[in-house]
């Protein structure tokens, strides 16, 4: 597998797998992965950095600098952010309700 910064997660044998492995990636890192799937996947030892982004981060490190808050993945939540309620439909017109306009 490889991939870092924006770029999508490349695993030749399973291209599905590498393009899952992104998603999950980023949607950790914009704050949206639920706190279930985030234990889950951290059970199974789920690396939520890519190799180039893990190298970025020694290297900065390792010269002394502290990484920036955009180099490293946010961790989830407690209390995920809840869904938008849909729009209410819209407001039957008097035609539509089987009546004239005045």
């Amino acid at each position: 597998m490889t991939g870092h910064g924006g770029e999508e997660c490349r695993y030749e044998s399973n291209p599905s797998l590498g393009a899952w492995v992104s998603l999950q990636r980023r949607t950790r890192k914009e704050d949206k992965v639920g706190q279930m799937r985030a234990e889950r996947l951290d059970a199974l030892g789920f690396e939520w950095e890519g190799k180039s982004a893990r190298e970025a981060r020694d290297r900065m490190t390792a010269q002394g600098s502290t990484p920036t808050a955009s180099s490293i993945p946010k961790a989830p939540t407690a209390n995920p952010p809840s869904p938008s309620p849909p729009p209410p439909p819209p407001a039957a017109s008097p035609r539509a309700r089987g009546r004239k306009a005045p």
